[in-house]
């Protein structure tokens, strides 16, 4: 998990008495702190897709926001609400300006308080509007062409999420992955509030998602599909108490008649369910139920101009809606509710669990000291020399730096480090972080493994779940997404499978 906090007091306390309603009135991201977020380098982009591209007629580019700095803007009055057809045309509109090279018409396009984070690969950097405008008006120096696939849309009165697959390309680059958007009601017409590349394949190449026989245990739920459809649920909401810090989440019970087959009979079904240090707890899944979660936007936890606050049911509702684009999972309701990070099925065979362990003194210097060798390293460190004006090593900023070293060690085996580092403020400055995997041979020669730019990992528990003698690891909550991961071999590399994350709606800026 980062070390960022992210503390606006207007979305607290959505568990407790009243709730709190979505009324943005024109709110982009802000934040009434100097909280920063992770983030990193490149341009955008997403996933390739086999659906027809979005064709984008012109339109009307939204009119100027306030000249107002993000800090000192007040909420617009008098928003016009979202509409589906709103959305859409602003969509439409964004598409055409970039291919059309109309930078002036594009700027107009986004909220004053704006945060975007752009993904090219394995490089991530977060920015607020204006150093966002600095990077896309460089772009739009040089023919570009963008698409986007597999719209989707989820609009309430003043926000909406809309996630596409784009598809960009340029004489010399090209990526696909999938985008979101986050759409805010203002005054005259809907603008942009956030913009976040989801993920970045260069080329042609596409991450792949091995199965495991892994169930991630999650606030007293198991988890068992990531892929929900629309009518598998029924009744009302319930909020879930139990969520993660900063995460809103709602459950509704499961309609089994229209799960498959396979997915019903998981009830009933009995678990060992394992925490960070291997200790079991015999489980069963009792309930079938569909589990929908957000991190928020800021704004959800504000009142109405004339003070009167949605009611929770009201919110509910809200979550529900914005979980629909890969928020929700269909999960059983452990009994007991045991506490731990996986579950294997009660007759399966039980791995041995390797808690981590902090490394420090002379072994901790040598990993340090392999880190600063590598390639991935030195990348940073030219753009922090760039960016700062400094040649303090990167991964000691003195505005905010974050280095772990932890410990995997089997009683067989090869015994795995996972180093992870952090440093800067982000947001209109320097802000960097990776994470690389080393194993060590008897005589404590270090190999690297595997090395991923991005935020901090958290590593948790290491075990051997298929028998081939390397230790997996389970890492997480960790990011803005609450991302939970599995580090595991192909061949003689680490490479990190995602298996489950939060969308988050928030502004990091």
């Amino acid at each position: 998990m980062p070390a960022i906090q992210h503390k606006p007091t207007a979305r607290l306390g959505w568990l407790g008495n009243t709730g709190a309603g979505l009324l943005l009135l024109g709110l982009s991201c802000s934040r009434s702190n100097g909280d920063s977020v992770p983030g990193a380098n490149e341009p955008a982009a997403g996933a390739p897709s086999q659906q027809a591209p979005v064709q984008a007629p012109p339109v009307a580019a939204a009119p100027p926001s306030p000249a107002n700095s993000p800090r000192e803007q007040q909420p617009e009055t008098g928003a016009t609400p979202l509409s589906e057809a709103a959305v859409r045309s602003l969509l439409d509109g964004w598409i055409d300006v970039q291919n059309r090279g109309d930078f002036t018409a594009y700027e107009k396009l986004y909220a004053e308080r704006f945060t975007g984070i752009k993904r090219s690969g394995e490089r991530t950097r977060s920015f607020g509007r204006h150093d966002w405008m600095q990077d896309r008006a460089s772009m739009f120096k040089r023919p570009m062409r963008v698409t986007a696939s597999g719209v989707q849309l989820t609009v309430t009165p003043s926000l909406a999420r809309v996630s596409f697959e784009q598809t960009w390309s340029s004489a010399k680059y090209r990526d696909v992955g999938p985008k979101e958007l986050l759409i805010v009601a203002g005054a005259a017409s809907p603008q942009i509030a956030r913009e976040e590349m989801l993920a970045s394949t260069l080329g042609s190449e596409r991450p792949v998602t091995p199965q495991s026989r892994l169930r991630l245990v999650d606030g007293g739920f198991v988890l068992l599909s990531t892929e929900v459809q629309a009518d598998w649920s029924r009744g009302p909401l319930r909020s879930v108490t139990r969520a993660s810090e900063g995460v809103m989440q709602v459950v509704r019970d499961a309609d089994e008649s229209r799960l498959p087959s396979a997915l019903v009979q998981r009830k009933g079904q009995a678990l060992r369910v394992f925490d960070a240090g291997g200790h079991a707890c015999e489980s069963r899944v009792a309930a079938l139920a569909v589990r929908g979660g957000i991190v928020p936007h800021f704004a959800m936890g504000q009142a109405a101009e004339d003070g009167t606050a949605p009611s929770p049911e009201h919110l509910n509702e809200e979550v529900w809606a914005l979980s629909e684009q890969k928020g929700r999972q269909l999960v059983g309701v452990l009994e007991p509710a045991c506490d731990g990070l996986f579950a294997l099925d009660a007759n399966d065979v039980s791995p041995e669990v390797y808690p981590r362990a902090a490394v420090d003194g002379e072994l901790k210097r040598s990993v340090v000291a392999a880190f600063r060798a590598l390639p991935e390293y030195a990348a940073i460190q030219r753009r922090y020399v760039e960016e700062t004006r400094t040649t303090t090593p990167w991964h000691e900023d003195p505005s905010r730096h974050l280095l772990d070293v932890w410990s995997f060690t089997p009683r067989t085996g090869q015994r795995l480090l996972v180093l992870t580092a952090e440093a800067g403020q982000y947001c209109g400055g320097f802000g960097g972080g990776a994470n690389a995997v080393f194993a060590v041979d008897p005589s404590g020669k270090l190999s690297v493994l595997g090395v991923f730019e991005g935020e901090q990992f958290a590593p948790q528990s290491a075990f051997d779940l298929d028998g081939d003698g390397q230790l997996e690891i389970l890492s997480g909550p960790e990011g803005l997404e609450r991302e939970r991961a599995l580090l595991r071999r192909r061949g003689a590399k680490v490479v990190r499978d995602l298996l489950f994350s939060v969308p988050f709606l928030d502004c990091p800026c």
